[in-house]
């Protein structure tokens, strides 16, 4: 019994000493590994490979005599087998790997927190040498201008290099606001004018890998060989830029806009853009771009007439603006796309067409004449809606802000209390027919309804605040308590309607034609009613101060108890007129006509020498 205890100690004893030597092994390996990446290889100091290699021989020496010499068998070394080492061997490993592991990490987060301090101080640098420049060339006052724009572009390009994407970004937002992308003084191309500074940079052949341009304003600007692989241009405006042999590849285009964009066959875009790329270009111009894929693509404000886009793919693709008249749609996927102002008068479209319920409700509005279409409450903001068809329609509440109604048909209809802020109504080829509407409490405010015809039409307590209503026909509406403040009436034929009680302060109605019309209780203070024909009409109670009457027909009129202080009815025709009770102090009656049927206060013919009767 007591050997096996013997020999048990003896096991138990080598382990331990067997694990410790082990261990210590790992240790000063993990260490040594750890000092070595720390330093780079050129500032080593030769007295570490001395004392590492001399730390070395010294335990494989220890390990050597504790295996070989005859007190072996007290260290337990020489018992060892193979597996028992592999076992031991377990725990020094894991302590060398992770030492390794931690200080790698450690290694690369530094590298990082470096290479970003870098970044900043070289933008940092490059910013305050830029800013020097700008104020030397004012100093100067564009004097040397192209030594320093070489100075500038140099600059430039190098500090390209050494940037992330977000901070290539900052540069060309930077190089923008001082105007220094522009590559031609094209019309088209270049921005309103700004105190001169450095006049151009050319970022040809620039790094702007991964720059983030998104919503960037690029136009112009010179980008051709430069490398602009996987960068963010969403939403940017490329209009007019050079890219020829540029590398776009794997960059993002969403809603870019590439109107004009110059290239070549050396430019490097990955296909899903090289059909948006070549719309834009002006390579294709016979407009056949069947089966094109457009997705997410920027073409506002193209011509699209009659072009061939049957079975093509415009999914969310923004067509605001575009001119889409005649254009073949046939088989096309428009889901989501954007239609804001489109012209789409005599598309073609079929039943494989795929269209938003919205955008399909605006082809059939003006593409096919229905009657009495039902669109209380509707959302119809911004739409293009020329030469609509809405005869008899029910458009309460409905929303019409800025919408183009421009030669549409609304005869019949109803759109009370609707919002037509800003609509374009006026007619241009055709006539906006609008007899008979009736638009109560409507807000046409800022409206645009030259040449429209209006007659009959209902317009009580309405909102025409500054609407533009220039040579409209607008026989017998009623426009009572109607808030017509600086609106347009100029030439306007308003015969026989009723504006009693509407606002219609400094209103502009030169030459308009006022026969028979209803101002009763009106407000025309510093309205303009020069040469206007205002025979027969009622103006009983109307506040006309300071109005200009000048050469106004009045002949007949009833202008009862009108305020007509500082009014200038110079030449104004008043035979027949009726100027019972009106306030005529400091009116200017220079040249009035007048007649034995006129009525005026018998004072006023004392205190001023220029009244004629005839």
């Amino acid at each position: 019994m007591s050997g096996k205890r013997k020999t048990l100690k003896i096991i138990e004893r080598g382990s331990i000493w067997a694990s410790i030597f082990l261990v210590l092994s790992g240790a000063i390996a993990g260490a040594s590994i750890s000092i070595l990446r720390k330093q780079p290889n050129e500032n080593h100091n030769p007295w570490f490979y001395i004392i590492g290699a001399l730390a070395g021989l010294a335990l494989a020496l220890t390990g050597f005599l504790l295996y070989k010499h005859p007190w072996s068998k007290w260290s337990g070394f020489s018992s060892k087998k193979l597996w028992d080492w592999l076992n031991l061997l377990i725990v020094p490993i894991i302590l060398a790997v992770g030492a390794f592991f931690f200080d790698f990490q450690s290694g690369i987060r530094n590298s990082i927190i470096i290479e970003k301090q870098n970044q900043q101080e070289a933008l940092k640098n490059y910013f305050s040498q830029m800013k020097d420049l700008v104020s030397t060339e004012r100093i100067n006052k564009g004097r040397n201008s192209q030594n320093t724009d070489k100075i500038a572009e140099s600059l430039t390009l190098a500090v390209l290099n050494e940037l992330s994407g977000d901070q290539k970004g900052q540069i060309l937002k930077f190089l923008h606001n001082i105007n220094k992308t522009r590559i031609n003084k094209d019309k088209d191309c270049i921005l309103e004018k700004r105190i001169s500074v450095l006049s151009e940079i050319s970022l040809e052949s620039a790094n702007l890998a991964k720059a983030n341009l998104e919503n960037m304003d690029l136009s112009c600007i010179n980008l051709k060989k430069s490398n602009l692989t996987k960068a963010n241009i969403k939403g940017a405006n490329l209009k007019g830029a050079n890219i020829e042999g540029a590398n776009l590849e794997g960059a993002s285009l969403e809603l870019a806009n590439l109107n004009g964009v110059i290239l070549n066959k050396e430019t490097n875009i990955d296909s899903k853009w090289s059909s948006v790329v070549d719309i834009f270009s002006q390579l294709n111009t016979n407009k056949e771009y069947e089966g094109y894929d457009l997705r997410d693509a920027h073409l506002a404000g193209l011509d699209l007439k009659n072009a061939n886009l049957k079975n093509s793919n415009l999914r969310n693709t923004n067509l605001e603006n575009v001119d889409l008249s005649g254009a073949n749609l046939e088989g096309a996927d428009l889901r989501g796309a954007n239609l804001i102002k489109a012209n789409i008068k005599d598309t073609k479209i079929n039943i494989d067409t795929k269209l938003d319920p919205k955008a399909h409700l605006y082809w059939s509005l003006i593409n096919i004449r229905e009657i009495g279409h039902n669109l209380n409450e509707y959302n119809l903001k911004e739409a293009n809606l020329r030469r609509a068809y809405l005869v008899q329609s029910t458009l309460n509440f409905a929303n019409m802000e800025k919408a183009d109604l421009r030669d549409s048909f609304l005869r019949s209809s109803n759109l009370d209390y609707s919002n037509l802020r800003e609509a374009v109504l006026s007619s241009e080829n055709y006539i906006t027919d609008l007899i008979e509407v009736s638009m109560i409490e409507a807000d046409l405010s800022h409206a645009k309804l030259e040449n429209v015809i209006l007659t009959g039409s209902v317009l009580l307590k309405a909102n025409l605040y500054k609407a533009n209503l220039n040579s409209a026909v607008i026989i017998g509406s009623n426009f009572r308590l109607a808030n017509l403040e600086q609106a347009k009436l100029e030439k306007a034929n308003l015969r026989g309607s009723n504006l009693s009680q509407a606002n219609l302060f400094s209103a502009q109605m030169k030459l308009a034609n006022l026969r028979n019309t209803n101002f009763k209780g009106a407000i025309l203070d510093s309205s303009n009613l020069q040469k206007a024909q205002l025979q027969e009409s009622d103006l009983k109670r109307a506040s006309l101060r300071g109005a200009s009457l000048k050469g106004a027909a009045l002949r007949d009129a009833d202008m009862r108890g009108a305020d007509l202080r500082a009014a200038d009815l110079s030449e104004a025709d008043l035979r027949g007129v009726d100027l019972r009770d009106a306030d005529l102090r400091g009116a200017n009656l220079e040249k009035v006509i007048m007649n034995e049927v006129t009525q005026i206060s018998a004072n006023y013919y004392a205190k001023d020498k220029y009244l004629a009767i005839q």
